[in-house]
């Protein structure tokens, strides 16, 4: 065979070979491709039905987004607002909103629900103020309801929210507990002033049990004027009643001392008489006494 033959034999068999390895080759590939293929459809098909889920959650959230906005109707954020001495507030906006008080007396004022910034960033409802002054950028607005000094001391200055209507509900309940507020803050000024009277009346008990302790144990503000007051009035009645009980204890034992004397006195008296009686017996008889049988006792033996 010709050289060329030869060469081109040659060049044949390692091209079958390197063909050979390239199809090998191409069909590994072509599987991995057609398996990351299937797999990225499979994920593709999972993801679609995640999507309509997420959809039809979206347009649900949607929907009730917009069924709650139904209820709260405009929002102002970033109100500058001020807080006045009665209570009622100066905001940073005004006819450039459309705010306006209508010429005609009978239609209503606007009305606001105000809500400042909480402690944790959340803004809290503060009440229902309405316009008394509006002007292109601020108007002064007076709260609807009454304020309670405890409440409005939590007021502060800042930016706050505005909304031209709150749901129904919401409004109710505020009025309703606004009203009981208002009952508890009437119940403790009540209870307050029957606890200052009471009070009172403590103090007034107390004066007079010091006065009545100091009748009867004395008037220390007294005791440089013994000799000058009544002796109740310097020592009190315990110890004068003490000092007179004293003084008749003493009294009833001379008393009885003399009663003594009195008694052995009469005693001795009655033993004489009895004594002179029987030396008169004994005595001769006289003309007198012998007729009538009778001894004489004189008067003063009798006595």
């Amino acid at each position: 065979m010709h050289t060329l033959g030869k060469v081109l034999a040659f060049l044949v068999v390692v091209g079958a070979g390197i063909g050979a390895a390239i199809a090998s080759r191409t069909v590994v590939i072509r599987s991995g491709y057609m398996k990351k293929i299937d797999e990225q459809n499979e994920r593709l098909v999972k993801n679609a039905a995640q999507l309509e889920e997420l959809q039809t959650k979206e347009q649900n959230l949607r929907s009730d987004l917009a069924r709650l906005n139904l209820g709260w109707d405009r929002v102002w954020d970033g109100v500058g607002t001020q807080i006045q001495n009665d209570a009622s507030i100066v905001i940073s906006m005004g006819t450039n909103v459309g705010l306006t008080i209508p010429a005609d007396q009978n239609l209503p004022v606007p009305v606001l629900h105000a809500f400042q910034p909480g402690s944790n960033g959340e803004y809290v409802y503060v009440g229902m103020f309405a316009a008394s002054d509006v002007r292109e950028n601020q108007s002064l607005l007076v709260p609807t309801f009454v304020p309670r000094l405890s409440e409005v001391s939590t007021w502060q200055n800042g930016n706050w929210r505005f909304r031209s209507l709150i749901p129904a509900g919401y409004t109710e309940r505020f009025l309703n507990l606004a009203g009981r507020l208002n009952t508890y803050d009437q119940l403790k000024e009540a209870k307050t002033a029957n606890l200052e009277a009471q009070t009172q009346l403590k103090l007034v008990a107390e004066q007079h049990l010091k006065n009545r302790l100091n009748e009867l144990n004395g008037n220390p503000d007294f005791q440089n004027a013994e000799g000058k007051l009544p002796p109740e009035d310097v020592k009190g009645y315990v110890a004068t009643i003490t000092d007179v009980e004293e003084q008749r204890n003493q009294a009833w034992e001379v008393v009885d001392e003399l009663r003594r004397r009195l008694f052995h006195a009469h005693s001795n008296m009655v033993e004489l008489i009895k004594a002179n009686r029987e030396l008169a017996g004994k005595l001769p008889a006289t003309p007198a006494a012998e007729t009538s049988g009778e001894v004489e006792v004189p008067e003063t033996a009798a006595k």
